[in-house]
């Protein structure tokens, strides 16, 4: 059945009943809002972190294998398009595990499956080097805007540290807002595989992965820790309890912290092709882990259901994170959303947030700073709120995000939106 939502600034959801068992399901949220960025953007639902297989060719070409999820590039974008319904989907292979045949289909495939206002693909691949000395630069996910852009592996040399890879995309960006670089499990301590700050570039870095099925790398102490240390242990005893396993230092906010300025979106990292729905990783399924979550997803607020219009709004950080649900989240100060910096003479005069839940709301907060500065309790399936009057900042730069926490455990993270005092000189 579909629909379509024409009453603007109004909530509906859809309740149905079967008669003979008494069973109900209740929809998500259909919300058209009137405010948002002049009433002419709508919230998209997708995945940018989706892998086949650790090594893609090995999936493909044993059919043992094939129980594990979507094999080729087809499959992987008709699941996302015609199974979970996404409206957009990146397939981001590992690098060093790709050939040029095999990019070059990955390449055709986002073409041919890109199609304007029904389902939107974006060509990507994880840049994923994790050896040698220097291995203690994480993991990103390259996006580019463009189809027809080259692989640039992190198994080559000359591609192999961050520095090198930033200074190829200066040289092949067309714009200089064409190629986005999103790290991801910054604390997963595993393996070496951390985010370092210090080689992070904000030019390219203005995304990162605050939720996968590897876990939460918002702060320490959240409900979904990081646990896996990959170790044989752990795959021959999953269903043992294992502590967090987490980088200190390397938190989403400890770079907030820092002065780095960038968005929150959320990815399945499945490996078995199933983008936002991953129930499969190496030869276990996920429930039967005690160290992996279930998949998470990307929210973005954009004008179109069209590539362009969809990175337009990732590379403006006009994007929130959560643990799989499609959790409405909207949030603004003085009507600039979420991703601006905004530079303030006089104290802002309102931030509006608004939350439509897909079950009941256990908790929203506003965070200021990096500490949980003004929490609604228990708020029921919505929650909307204006708060007058904030604080002129104290620094450089104050910044404000929201965290969702419903009542079954799920939970939805906003960009942050950065208020800057005009009058200083920094």
């Amino acid at each position: 059945m579909r629909g379509r939502v024409t009453e603007k600034d109004k909530v509906f959801r859809v309740r149905a009943r079967d008669r003979e068992t008494g069973i109900e399901a209740l929809s998500n949220p259909a919300w058209t809002p009137a405010y948002m960025y002049g009433g002419d953007h709508k919230l998209f639902w997708g995945d940018l972190h989706c892998h086949r297989l650790e090594k893609p060719s090995a999936k493909r070409n044993d059919p043992l294998l094939w129980s594990y999820g979507p094999a080729t590039v087809d499959e992987v974008y008709r699941f996302a398009r015609d199974v979970v319904h996404l409206d957009f989907t990146a397939l981001t292979d590992h690098d060093y595990a790709l050939s040029t045949d095999e990019w070059r289909e990955i390449q055709e495939g986002a073409e041919f499956y890109n199609q304007p206002e029904r389902f939107v693909t974006l060509l990507g691949y994880e840049w994923s080097w994790n050896r040698g000395p220097d291995a203690d630069c994480g993991h990103r996910n390259v996006i580019f805007r463009h189809g027809d852009m080259p692989l640039i592996s992190s198994n080559w040399k000359g591609s192999n540290t961050p520095q090198d890879l930033f200074n190829i995309f200066r040289r092949i960006s067309r714009t200089g807002c064409d190629i986005l670089s999103i790290p991801h499990h910054p604390a997963r301590l595993g393996n070496r595989i951390w985010h370092n700050w210090e080689s992070m570039d904000p030019e390219f870095e203005r995304l990162m992965e605050v939720y996968s099925h590897w876990g939460s790398s918002e702060h320490e102490g959240e409900p979904y820790a990081l646990k896996a240390r990959n170790e044989r242990t752990q795959w021959e005893e999953p269903y043992a309890e294992y502590p967090p396993y987490e980088a200190t230092g390397h938190f989403l906010q400890d770079g907030l912290r820092q002065g780095f300025r960038f968005g929150f979106v959320g990815g399945s990292e499945s490996h078995d092709g199933r983008a936002t729905s991953s129930v499969q990783i190496a030869h276990l399924p996920i429930k039967s882990t005690t160290f992996n979550h279930h998949a998470g997803m990307t929210g973005v607020w954009a004008r179109r259901r069209e590539r362009d219009a969809v990175f337009s709004s990732l590379w403006q950080r006009r994007a929130i994170g959560t643990t799989g649900v499609r959790i409405y989240l909207d949030f603004d100060v003085d009507n600039q959303p979420m991703g601006e910096t905004i530079s303030v003479q006089t104290p802002p005069k309102q931030m509006r947030v608004r939350v439509h839940g897909t079950a009941p709301l256990a908790k929203v907060v506003v965070v200021r700073n990096n500490r949980d500065w003004h929490v609604v309790e228990t708020p029921g399936w919505e929650c909307v709120f204006l708060l007058d009057e904030l604080d002129m900042p104290q620094d450089q730069a104050d910044w404000y995000y929201v965290r969702v926490t419903q009542e079954d455990g799920e939970m939805a993270w906003s960009s942050p939106i950065w208020i800057e005092d005009a009058r200083r000189v920094f």
